[in-house]
């Protein structure tokens, strides 16, 4: 008998099944990739803006805590004296918000003498008096302070805001509140 070279090879069903099986498991694999990407880009921003946070609260909370004389200008900016290096002075903290960009942002205003604290915020002042504290790609919503305690009595000042991350065009809003009570109860 004689032998006959039979050649095995694909049939082009068998060629087209195997290609649209690579493809779902591709499109499957760069969806979960992509989704991966997204979540942790997402987490990133909101971590980063958590950070940020962390430390404006912490930067207000040093100066509070060494503060005496607490005075609310609204309910968004507060006034208080403190003293560094032996330098007694004013510090403000104040809540602006840009309705053009639709963002708020919290700044530090250091003043020598009490006749500065009434000065209007569009004022001319020194360079280096006013810092902000949080960065441009921060927004900052909702933002309030309260002073309790009578006079006499051991104030306690208390802060609440939204941070808004933006992240995809989806604002991720974190509500943050914090108490501080100051150390001086004496006042200077």
């Amino acid at each position: 008998m004689p032998k006959t070279n039979l050649k095995k090879s694909f049939t082009l069903i068998e060629a087209l099944t195997s290609v649209t099986i690579f493809m779902i498991i591709s499109t499957i694999l760069i969806n979960i990739y992509v989704a991966t990407v997204r979540g942790e880009r997402i987490a990133y921003t909101i971590l980063r803006d958590s950070d940020t946070t962390q430390t404006v609260l912490e930067t207000m909370s040093r100066a509070i805590r060494m503060g005496s004389d607490f005075e609310l200008v609204g309910n968004t900016s507060l006034t208080f004296k403190t003293e560094e290096e032996g330098k007694k002075f004013f510090t403000m903290f104040r809540y602006q918000y840009d309705d053009i960009e639709q963002k708020g942002w919290i700044e530090r205003v250091k003043y020598i003498n009490q006749a500065d604290l009434s000065l209007p915020s569009d004022s001319v002042i020194k360079p280096g008096d006013v810092i902000r504290l949080t960065p441009d790609n921060m927004n900052i919503d909702d933002f309030m302070f309260e002073v309790f305690g009578e006079a006499g009595e051991q104030k306690n000042v208390l802060i609440k805001f939204s941070t808004v991350s933006t992240v995809y065009k989806t604002d991720y809003k974190t509500f943050v509140q914090t108490s501080i009570t100051p150390r001086l109860f004496i006042t200077n």
